[in-house]
């Protein structure tokens, strides 16, 4: 047995295994950390819209730029004029002749009057 152990000490000075040898059983490496994924970002919201919903009566506001009180979808020219902002807190509801429309209001035509320089402009 010592001739066998000298033998394997010289195969293993000279870097050799040794064949009569039980082979060394690897240590297991530490277990590897699996990449962190990365975070969900949420998605950015959209800008909220004009109120652009159908009311009751079936009237809704209409138009690029939201001028436009109808019961159903029109199209206008996207253009945006100082006087549309007045739209935008003024109802859009049918009217005493059955079409649909802005209703008037203090609010409505003082803001109209200002944006156009005191003209009033009727749809």
């Amino acid at each position: 047995m010592k001739r066998i152990l000298s033998a394997c000490a010289l195969l293993l000075l000279l870097g050799a295994g040794c064949p009569l040898l039980p082979e060394k059983s690897e240590t297991p490496s530490p277990p590897t950390e699996e990449p962190t994924p990365a975070p969900t970002l949420a998605p950015t919201p959209e800008p909220t819209p004009e109120p652009t919903g159908t009311t009751a009566d079936g009237c809704k506001r209409t138009g690029c730029s939201g001028q436009i009180c109808a019961d159903e979808d029109m199209v206008s020219t996207c253009e945006y004029r100082p006087e549309y902002a007045c739209y935008k807190d003024a109802a859009c509801e049918r009217q005493g002749n059955g079409e649909c429309g802005w209703t008037p209001s203090a609010a409505l035509t003082t803001c109209l009057e200002s944006s156009r320089g005191g003209m009033i402009e009727v749809q």
